[in-house]
C-alpha cells in the first residue's frame, strides 16, 4: 500500500500490524483526496464525521470572526492527524482547514467506531484516538496558559520557560519559526520581535532562528 509507511508511524495505528492497519482503513471507509494550494480541506459550520491524515503537504487550521479577522489555531504537517473532535462528536465545526500548498489527505469516517462492538481493530483505533485527543487537550491548555499572560513579554517568557522544562535544558530548539510563534502566542510578529530584542539586551536570552538559550 502506497501510504503504509506514513500510517505505520502514526499513533492512531500504534500497536497495529500492517494487515490490521489495512483492515482498519477499510472499516473506516478511508478516502484519499488531493487539494490545491489555498483550497479548503473542510469548511466551518459543516458536519464532518471524518478525521484527516495529512499524507503530504501542509495546511492551517483557522477561524474567522464576523469582521473577517483571522486567527490561526494550528499548523498541520505531513503525518499529522486533524479534525478529531469534530469527527468524534459529529458536531458542526466552527473552524476551517486550508491547504498552504498542494497536499494529499486521507479521510477516515471515524463515526464507524460507534459500531465497533467487539471488533478488536476498531477498539484499538478508538483507544489510540482517545490518547491523541487527550494530548491535544493538554497542549491546548498549555497554550491557554501562555496567551492568558497580560503582556507580550509575559507570553514569550511563559512559552520559553515551558520549552526549557520540556527539554530539561536551558538550551533548546523550538518547533516554530518566528511567524508561527507569533501566531501561536496570538501576538503581532513585530511586537514579539521587539520583545525578543529587549530580552537579548537584558541578557535573559540568546537566540538564533529557532534556537534559544536562557539565562535565568
Amino acid at each position: 500500500m502506497e501510504n503504509l509507511e506514513i500510517l505505520k508511524n502514526l499513533f492512531l495505528f500504534n500497536g497495529m500490524k500492517e494487515k490490521q492497519i489495512e483492515a482498519a482503513l477499510n472499516k473506516l471507509e478511508s478516502e484519499e483526496k488531493k487539494y490545491r494550494k489555498k483550497s479548503l480541506l473542510a469548511a466551518g459550520n459543516q458536519k464532518n464525521p471524518r478525521l484527516g491524515i495529512m499524507l503530504s503537504g501542509s495546511a492551517i487550521e483557522y477561524k474567522d470572526d464576523i469582521w473577517g479577522n483571522r486567527e490561526i489555531i494550528n499548523h498541520i504537517h505531513e503525518g499529522d492527524t486533524f479534525a478529531e473532535p469534530y469527527a468524534a462528536s459529529n458536531l458542526p465545526a466552527d473552524i476551517c482547514f486550508q491547504a498552504l500548498e498542494s497536499c494529499r489527505v486521507l479521510w477516515l469516517n471515524i463515526s464507524r467506531i460507534n459500531f465497533a462492538g467487539n471488533d478488536s481493530i476498531l477498539l484499538k483505533v478508538a483507544s489510540n484516538l482517545l490518547q491523541i485527543m487527550a494530548v491535544k487537550v493538554l497542549n491546548l491548555n498549555e497554550r491557554i496558559c501562555h496567551i492568558s499572560k497580560s503582556t507580550t513579554k509575559g507570553k514569550v517568557l511563559s512559552f520559553l520557560s515551558t520549552q526549557s522544562q520540556k527539554n530539561n535544558s536551558l538550551e533548546f530548539d523550538i518547533p516554530f519559526d518566528r511567524r508561527q510563534l507569533a501566531d501561536y502566542l496570538s501576538v503581532e510578529r513585530s511586537a514579539m520581535s521587539a520583545e525578543l530584542s529587549k530580552l537579548k539586551k537584558e541578557g535573559l536570552i540568546r537566540t538564533r532562528k529557532s534556537h534559544f538559550t536562557l539565562y535565568p
